[in-house]
């Protein structure tokens, strides 16, 4: 809960700050293509953003930064690059390409392992901002395995989902049964709680990502999924 009062507070902060008139009117938008929900400390992931140039009347040209910042307690702003954009006109898009980006957070102090919640905004030129911010989620698993309900590694957790609201749970390995299972949001908060039961009712969790904890001989397992 800290860490997510701290990133409040850094976030306040930041779009507290007095904008010049060209950020006072956001000349540009900004999406992801291709971010990655799960990335782990040993590869490199390519990713782009695509800018909207939604002024009506004007044409853009200028340096861009693709600027940053997480939910770890550092609450630094680092920047995915600066590009330089010509004649950019107004609904047109222009595309920045980042390639063998490490979010391992030896390298990178802004990630941590667990959920990370990234929020990427465009700067132009010296303004600190330059058009709406997004808001992306990556998950770093912790290499050295799993020690708690907010770390996943990967084991042989099968999930299915045979109906609205409902999520079957099974093991893949035939001697193992499904003892108990538990749901919890990325923070860590418990959802759900069944023994005995290979088929959940969701219907009471919204859409979301959670982790799944299952029981079996003895051993904990766990897993990220999505609720739909």
């Amino acid at each position: 809960m800290k860490r997510f009062i701290v990133f409040a507070l850094v976030l306040t902060g930041l779009f507290s700050l007095p904008l010049s008139s060209s950020a006072q009117t956001p000349q540009l938008s900004l999406s992801a293509v291709g971010f990655p929900d799960t990335a782990h400390v040993n590869q490199s992931y390519d990713f782009s953003f695509i800018l909207t140039n939604v002024s009506p009347a004007n044409t853009f040209s200028g340096a861009v930064h693709i600027l940053y910042t997480t939910d770890t307690l550092t609450g630094d702003t680092a920047s995915f690059g600066v590009n330089q954009t010509g004649g950019l006109a107004p609904f047109d898009t222009f595309a920045i390409h980042i390639t063998n980006f490490s979010f391992d957070p030896n390298n990178q102090p802004q990630f941590s392992t667990g959920d990370n919640v990234v929020v990427v905004w465009p700067a132009i030129g010296g303004d600190n901002l330059g058009g709406d911010s997004i808001i992306l989620h990556v998950f770093i698993p912790d290499p050295a395995g799993v020690d708690d309900k907010s770390k996943v590694s990967e084991n042989p957790i099968r999930i299915t989902k045979p109906g609205k609201n409902l999520l079957g749970v099974s093991i893949t390995s035939q001697e193992n049964i499904v003892e108990q299972v538990r749901i919890y949001s990325l923070s860590g908060q418990l959802l759900l709680d069944e023994k005995g039961q290979e088929v959940l009712n969701l219907s009471g969790i919204p859409t979301g990502v959670y982790i799944i904890e299952v029981s079996s001989n003895g051993e904990k397992l766990y897993q990220k999924f999505f609720k739909n």
